[in-house]
Formats: structure tokens, C-alpha cells, sequence
């Protein structure tokens, strides 16, 4: 599992804890208190955004006049706060220096960020959107928190959920601007599960405070619901495809050569402590290419070389970087039919023996295709492989199918790379 794997699960972690705290502070006694109290200092200690939990709490406290329980949960946000800033370290992504200027539009664009994921749209697209959100949002924030000192039995209504939830977006997205400022507006994937989430909340924001405008709304999301479903399928699924695929490559690079071509990078500075603790039994990783070894072997005793030829090109990774290899092809017998078809390069070097597999980005077949044909994946591929993560050596080309019923083709071609 890489970082931004375990960064993810503890977004959605820190959000379940978020709301379990929402929940118990809704109609509070000292037992459901201290229970959310509890529930916010995991949340503390999850991710660098959970003290904003407290604070969270605190607003949804406050807006529903439950002002008897607000000293006790700050004093525990202090303490929970004074605990996580002990012996703190900012990590490598907050910067020394920030851009103020850039602070407004970068902020609203990293609430606005959903409409990112059309890539022809423009920064100035998640901007407005952004932009839109809080102007109607904000205001009506503030007002809820001024009528709340008004002295009245009335239920809180559901926006005041509606808004502790947006509290908790604007802090976090706030916090998130301004530690991780740049010269330019970053939207970075990992974070946009809060701008997802201020939509999901922008639209009930709107039927609850707009009921005339409920059928409009509704029909005006559905169809935006629609549109972002089908054009994140059609973009992203080969990225998914890819690195699935990078994944598993690496459990049979793991165990053969104990190495990974998509994650070489994070393993590097600990590879010294990986192999002797893989040695020991530990740093397993399960067997998922079983007989593929066997299948290999009888291709290269029988000499079944295809005349085929991939593109190959050798460049530094980001200009300066470490230096990769690019493998592509625009034609190739084997190809993908559906989205848990699995397809591999591989690179075998005759003289050491040694293979390596490397998961491929699938080209799309484009829009026509797919409407007229059913067919999304289309004949060519490309993957990357850093050269450090690999042994000297020359290496004969190839290409594994693994189907989804587990069928799979092995084709090696007749090409030879020097790595």
C-alpha cells in the first residue's frame, strides 16, 4: 500500500469520526459528550486536519445554544491540541512561504474542484464554482449564528447539520491552502474528497433553503451527477487500469527480485531493511502469477519471437529526475476487453535469467467506438520503467494477458532493449 493510499483511508477515517461526533452532539448529555470527546481525539491523531474536529464540534455547539457543554470541549480541544503540537515537525509539504495574493482563488478553487476532473475546463472553471459555493453558503453560515443567540425553543433545523459540515470543508480547505501554498493554483487528488463533499452539502444546502427551487436543483444535479459519472468512467479508468496493474506487476518483481518498478522511489532509502525482513518471512506478498514462470520458459525453448516492435524511448523523469524508460505501442494482438483484464510488458534478460513485469496504461478507443462498438480499451499501451529499479542487462520484449476469467496469452517479440 503506498502513502497516498493510507492518506486516503484516513481522510475517509477522520470523516466517519467527524460525523459519529456530529451525531452524538446533536441532542448532548455528559455520556455523549464525553464519547464525542473521544471520538475527536482519534480524529486528532489521524490526520493533521482532525483537531478541526473540535472545532467542528464547537460550531455545532454553539448554533444549537448548548452553551453549558461549550468550556468542557474546550478545554479538551486545548488539550487534545497541546498534545499534537508537542514535539510537532511540519512535514515535507508545507511551505516556508506563501503566496498571499494567490491565497482567495486558491482556496476557492480547492472547494470548487470537482469540475477538475474536465480536463478541457480551465483553473477559472473549479474558481467560479468555488466562488459560488461560498457566496450563497457563507452568509447564510454567519446568519444561522446570529439568530442562534436569539433567545427562542425552537428544534435546530437540518441546515445547522448542513452547516457544520461546511465549517469543517472551509476550515480544512483553509488550513490546506495556506500550509501547502504555491507560486500557482495545485488542486491535488488526494484533498479533492472535501470539494466533493461541499457539493454533496451545496446541494442540499439548496433544497433545504430554496424548497420553491427544489425541482429545479434537483433535475440541475441529477444531470451534473450524470455528466461527472460518465466522464470520470471515460478519463479515468485507464489510469485506474494502469496502476492496478503497476501493483500487481510489482508482487512478482517483489518476490523474484525483490524490487518494485512503480514504487521504487518510496523503497529506496529502506531497501536494506526490506530484503533481509522479506528474507525472515516478513513483507509478503501473495502469488499472482502462478505458472507464468513455466509459460515463459517453454515460449523461449520453443523460440516463438514475434516479428512485433514497441516504441522505446529513454528520457529523466520531470526534465531532472531519475531516468525511465518509455515502452509504447499503438498496435498489439493482445489487448484488454474489459476493465478486469490484466496486461503486462515483460522484460527478460537471456544471459541473467531474470524477468521483470511492468503494468501498462491502456489507450482508449475513443467515444465513437465506445457508442458504436461497446469497445473502451483500444490496441495500443504504454508503461514506464525506472532504470535504477532494474538490473543491467539486455532485455527481450514481451506482453502478458491475464484475462478476467484467468485465461491468459503470453506473446514475446523479437526486440531487444538495453537497460
Amino acid at each position: 500500500m503506498t502513502i497516498w493510499a493510507l492518506t486516503g483511508l484516513q481522510h475517509i477515517t477522520l470523516l466517519l469520526l467527524l460525523c459519529a461526533c456530529l451525531i452524538l452532539l446533536q441532542e448532548p448529555s455528559p455520556v455523549r459528550v464525553a464519547s464525542a470527546v473521544f471520538l475527536a481525539l482519534l480524529a486528532t491523531y489521524t490526520h493533521g486536519n482532525g483537531i478541526l474536529v473540535f472545532a467542528t464540534g464547537f460550531f455545532i455547539l454553539l448554533i444549537n445554544r448548548y452553551y453549558t457543554f461549550l468550556l468542557p470541549w474546550t478545554l479538551a480541544m486545548m488539550v487534545a491540541l497541546a498534545g499534537y503540537l508537542a514535539g510537532y515537525t511540519p512535514g515535507s509539504g508545507v511551505k516556508s512561504s506563501i503566496n498571499w495574493p494567490l491565497i482567495p482563488a486558491s482556496f476557492v478553487a480547492k472547494i470548487g474542484a470537482n469540475l477538475s476532473v474536465w480536463p478541457f475546463l480551465s483553473i477559472g472553471a473549479p474558481i467560479v464554482w468555488g466562488t459560488l459555493i461560498c457566496i450563497l453558503v457563507i452568509p447564510y453560515m454567519l446568519n444561522a449564528v446570529y439568530k442562534s443567540f436569539q433567545k427562542n425553543t425552537i428544534k435546530p433545523p437540518i441546515t445547522h447539520t448542513i452547516f457544520a459540515f461546511f465549517c469543517f470543508i472551509f476550515l480544512t480547505t483553509g488550513l490546506i491552502t495556506v500550509f501547502r501554498a504555491s507560486s500557482e493554483i495545485v488542486l491535488e487528488n488526494r484533498f479533492k474528497i472535501y470539494a466533493a463533499l461541499s457539493s454533496v452539502f451545496f446541494y442540499l444546502f439548496l433544497l433545504n433553503t430554496f424548497p420553491k427551487l427544489r425541482r429545479v436543483v434537483y433535475f440541475s444535479f441529477v444531470i451534473f451527477a450524470l455528466l461527472f459519472y460518465v466522464n470520470s468512467y471515460f478519463f479515468y479508468t485507464p489510469e485506474v487500469a494502469n496502476k492496478y496493474t503497476r501493483y500487481v506487476a510489482d508482487t512478482y518483481n517483489w518476490r523474484k527480485n525483490q524490487t518494485e518498478l512503480c514504487n521504487f522511489s518510496s523503497i529506496e532509502s529502506s531497501i536494506e531493511f526490506l530484503v533481509p525482513a522479506y528474507q525472515q518471512g516478513f513483507w509478503q506478498v501473495p502469488e499472482r502469477f502462478a505458472g507464468f514462470d513455466e509459460q515463459l520458459k517453454a515460449t523461449l525453448q520453443q523460440n516463438r519471437f514475434k516479428p512485433l516492435v514497441f516504441q522505446t524511448k529513454k528520457y529523466l523523469h520531470e526534465e531532472n529526475g531519475p531516468p525511465q524508460l518509455l515502452i509504447e505501442t499503438l498496435e498489439f494482438p493482445l489487448r484488454r476487453r474489459q476493465l478486469r483484464d490484466e496486461l503486462f510488458v515483460v522484460l527478460y534478460d537471456e544471459t541473467a535469467r531474470r524477468t521483470y513485469l511492468a503494468g501498462t496504461l491502456p489507450k482508449m478507443a475513443g467515444w465513437r467506438r465506445l457508442l458504436t462498438e461497446g469497445v473502451y480499451f483500444g490496441n495500443g499501451f504504454s508503461t514506464t520503467v525506472p532504470l535504477k529499479a532494474t538490473q543491467p542487462g539486455h532485455y527481450r520484449l514481451g506482453c502478458l494477458l491475464k484475462e478476467a476469467d484467468g485465461k491468459s496469452e503470453l506473446i514475446m517479440t523479437q526486440q531487444t532493449v538495453t537497460l
